[in-house]
């Protein structure tokens, strides 16, 4: 309440493993639900092990899913040196997106 999102940028950025249940998942949607609503964008890293592929867990696909109803992004990181490319993408694609409103 003390910054209202008319007025203030609300950014909320997640990094993860992307380990998370399947049974909490209606929950955990819900709550993200919830934060996108307000949210000016959502930005989720997903830091991949060698042992699987990132991208393909269960908490980059609530995000997948929030990226069809709002301004959410997502980025898998395979090494700590790419945290700035993480950042860059975000901003670099929702400025592609402020000028270019009519882009997928």
């Amino acid at each position: 309440t003390r910054y209202d999102p008319e007025r203030y940028n609300v950014y909320v950025f997640y990094a993860s493993d992307g380990e998370n249940s399947p049974e909490d998942r209606e929950t955990a949607a819900a709550a993200l639900g919830r934060i996108g609503a307000v949210a000016s964008f959502m930005g989720y890293v997903e830091i991949s092990s060698g042992a699987r592929r990132g991208g393909e867990t269960e908490t980059a696909a609530l995000f997948r899913d929030l990226a069809s109803s709002g301004d959410v992004g997502s980025y898998v990181l395979t090494a700590s040196e790419e945290v700035w490319d993480a950042i860059r993408a975000f901003f670099t694609n929702r400025s592609q997106q402020d000028s270019h409103p009519s882009s997928p």
